[in-house]
């Protein structure tokens, strides 16, 4: 082992302390780079491969009912590379273990296995058999929550008649990668999707030669020009019915799974350089410090012979060993962080295979960035080394030149702080580069700390402002088909109801200008107690007359104000182009609502009060919402059964996720924190150690020792609390825009306990270093530290 082999080995364990605190640092970026990259990776990789396998469809057509002879000739339209023609529709199910009823959708599979379009992978038992007709392939998580095997006998509801039918076996299709209910959140417990064969399709709806869904690949030619093909497919369709053409980025699925993905890269932008940053500017200071400690060294070393290029080696070895360090710890951590959030996805997303795939050039370059970021922090120490001449470094360094504060001139002011507080600004003001690394830590864990606390107060003022406010039916039943009024009358003597009402909703296309977007509009009346519609400051806004009241992400997509028209281009009924003004702009988190006054809506749709859905209120009794479920398994009628406090407390549940996630945020903020913090402290003590050596001669005990460092670290910690909390708006701000979708938008809203929680973690977190450091002072061997070491 070469001299300066050694000396790295004694280097390193003398300053085993301080780079504990940055390989910390380093650890926690890392791990966050390589966590999230790699989920994202993982989870586009396993995307991928599913679309492969299932020929994943880039677009969907629903029509009324169009001739398959017909349907063929669509391969024809230029860009349309292939199609199939299927039948799809909503159904019920009657599961004997269900207190309620379930509902699902059916889709036809041709026959015998081929290789269509949205195939389906049969993960047990088997294809359908030529045995019988009434056959049925699950989907895995349906047939996993509701323990259904290949033998089982499922009681399903097709076309307004009961059919028993065999399960032959589950399966998964790329579609449905997320069971998602129309208009809910993902739920493969009480959502269903169920294969049948096309005979028998088109057999149990009176479908023969005919289809209702198209599902079709583009020409790659013409992936980027989806729009102009989907509006021949929609010019060739209408005389079967108003087309309404899906496209692959508004698939349900897909639109959630692929925002989730974007979300993890975004965030994986953000936490990682947050802490990278601030690992390399506390790897400056302490190589600067370690090279003016060794100033007589390196002189010593250069005067025997020793090269600048083999100093600086050294020196950059020193670096290197904590970025490895780092960096093989963080992307250890990472990979197993992955592997334990993709155990927790495998509840809700379908992948016939979905594992912690490790990313050896990630990984690599994980490793390699620690390693650039330790190095980056060791530049300044090496440039310092280079410039040392050995005459010069065999003397003592010359005094650094100083100048007056700004407040050493404001002599009143200066004189009544104490020599305490003027010892700790004039520290300040001289360690700038450390002051500024400090400053950047406090600020940003601020920032981080507010963030995710706001994370919190919007995700519990959506839940409250949509299922306290706006939403406060206890039960949404979705009726099969558009019925007759009168359809209100028989839920409301259905037992555990106290009140009922009606809602029309319509399907279709807003246009304005430019602009286009998929939605529908609900119609209310207007005295309805169960929908309310509310503006942004929860006051109730009342229905026009005429006109329509759209939220306001809506509004914002399609660049309307209040008293502008937009076109409404419905996909059933009345297909014909509507003119409709937007009286006002509400609020709503969930989806985007638009409404309308109950009969204006009918009239627009030459309907007379037709119903769609009815919105029940239970009963006081604790057995309303049992007794209830119990009936509506004997009305072929309901489509779908919806509570809302059933999604309110699903998603509550999930909130124990969050505040997980929110503990682990808020402890990453308090590293921030207390890494600069404690790492600069103990530099900063090590360079004074004779000053404060010299306060325990004179009798001040290291309590008052500590209280020095202390106001270096509450002011410095103050400024950046008070920095991070506008940082922390600004950024909770973007992050909301961001993480809007058609599905769920955030509510802005900052409750004031969050900037307390900012305010009161930040001093804590100080109080929480400065105990470390009080620990090494309370150590402090004094008598070594007035030795002169020159």
């Amino acid at each position: 082992m070469s001299v300066l082999h050694r000396k790295l080995r004694r280097d390193l364990w003398a300053a085993k302390g301080l780079l504990a605190t940055i390989v910390l640092l380093i650890v926690i970026g890392i791990m966050s780079f390589v966590m999230f990259l790699t989920l994202s990776l993982n989870l586009d990789a396993a995307l991928q491969t599913y679309y492969s396998q299932c020929r994943m469809a880039d677009f969907w057509v629903d029509v009324e009912k169009a001739p398959l002879h017909d349907l063929e000739r669509l391969n024809q339209i230029p860009g349309v590379a292939e199609t199939r023609a299927r039948i799809s529709f909503p159904v019920s199910l009657d599961i004997a273990a269900a207190d309620r009823p379930i509902s699902g959708r059916v889709i036809s599979l041709p026959d015998d296995p081929a290789p269509v379009i949205n195939q389906v992978l049969v993960r047990s038992g088997g294809y359908f058999t030529g045995l019988r007709n009434e056959e049925v392939l699950v989907n895995e998580g349906f047939a996993r929550s509701w323990n259904i095997h290949p033998g089982d006998h499922l009681s399903v509801l097709l076309n307004g008649k009961s059919q028993e039918l065999l399960v032959v076996g589950t399966a998964m299709g790329s579609e449905f990668a997320l069971t998602i209910p129309p208009g809910g959140l993902p739920d493969n417990r009480n959502y269903a999707i169920l294969y049948i064969k096309e005979s028998f399709a088109e057999e149990a709806f009176d479908y023969q030669g005919a289809a209702n869904q198209i599902v079709g690949l583009l020409a790659p030619e013409y992936r980027d020009r989806g729009r102009l093909v989907f509006e021949r497919i929609e010019t060739f369709l209408r005389p079967f019915g108003e087309p309404q053409v899906t496209e692959r980025d508004d698939q349900p699925a897909h639109n959630l799974l692929t925002a989730r993905i974007a979300q993890m890269r975004t965030v994986n932008l953000i936490i990682p350089s947050l802490f990278l940053i601030v690992a390399a500017l506390i790897m400056n200071i302490l190589m600067m410090r370690i090279v003016e400690q060794q100033r007589t060294i390196v002189g010593t070393l250069k005067a025997i012979g020793y090269s600048n290029v083999s100093l600086s080696q050294h020196y950059l070895q020193f670096g290197t060993v904590v970025g490895l360090a780092g960096g093989l710890l963080g992307a250890a951590l990472g990979q197993w962080e992955v592997g334990m959030m993709l155990g927790q996805m495998r509840a809700f997303f379908e992948f016939p295979r979905l594992e912690p795939e490790p990313i050896p050039m990630l990984l690599a370059g994980a490793v390699l960035l620690s390693l650039a970021i330790s190095t980056i922090g060791t530049i300044n120490g090496v440039q310092q080394v280079l410039r040392l001449s050995p005459a010069a470094a065999m003397r003592p360094k010359p005094p650094s030149s100083v100048h007056r504060t700004f407040l050493e001139r404001i002599g009143g002011l200066w004189k009544r702080l104490g020599f305490r507080w003027q010892m700790a600004i004039r520290s300040i003001q001289r360690q700038r580069v450390r002051t500024a690394t400090n400053l950047f830590a406090a600020t940003m864990g601020t920032a981080i700390i507010l963030l995710v606390l706001h994370i919190t107060d919007a995700i519990t003022e959506m839940l409250s402002f949509t299922y306290e406010k706006v939403l406060v039916s206890d039960v949404d039943l979705t009726l099969q088909d558009e019925q007759p009024y009168e359809t209100l009358y028989e839920v409301q003597r259905l037992p555990g109801v106290e009140r009922a009402e009606p809602i029309f909703s319509i399907g279709g296309t807003f246009e304005h200008f430019l602009y286009s977007e998929r939605g529908g509009i609900t119609g209310l009346l207007p005295e309805a107690t169960l929908t309310v519609p509310r503006d942004v400051e929860g006051r109730r806004v009342s229905l026009p007359s005429a006109g329509l009241l759209m939220s306001r992400h809506l509004a914002q997509k399609l660049q309307v104000r209040e008293g502008d028209e937009v076109t409404f281009l419905p996909t059933k009924g009345n297909r014909d182009a509507l003119q409709l003004p937007v009286a006002r702009i509400v609020e709503s988190y969930a989806g985007d609502a638009v409404y309308a006054e109950f009969g204006y809506l009918n009239r627009m749709m030459d309907e007379d009060d037709t119903v769609t859905k009815v919105q029940v209120k239970l009963k006081a009794e604790p057995r309303a919402l049992s007794e209830l479920y119990l009936a509506l398994k004997e009305v072929p009628q309901i489509q779908q059964a919806n509570s809302a406090k059933e999604l309110k407390g699903a998603m509550e549940e999930n909130l124990g996720a969050l505040n997980i996630m929110v503990t682990v945020m808020i402890v990453c903020g308090g590293a921030l924190f207390c890494g600069s913090m404690v790492t600069s402290t103990l530099i900063a003590l090590a360079e004074r150690r004779q000053e404060v050596a010299t306060f325990r001669v004179l009798g001040y005990q290291p309590s008052a020792v500590g209280g020095l460092f202390l106001r270096e670290s509450a002011i410095i910690n103050t400024i950046g609390i008070v920095l991070g909390i506008p940082i922390g708006y600004q950024l909770s701000w973007q992050i909301d825009q961001f993480m809007a979708t058609d599905v769920v938008t955030l509510p802005f809203v900052i409750s004031r306990s969050s900037y307390i929680w900012s305010v009161v973690l930040g001093i804590t977190f100080t109080f929480v270093a400065q105990a470390l450091v009080q620990q090494v002072i309370n150590q402090f061997d004094w008598k070594d530290a007035l030795n002169a070491k020159e």
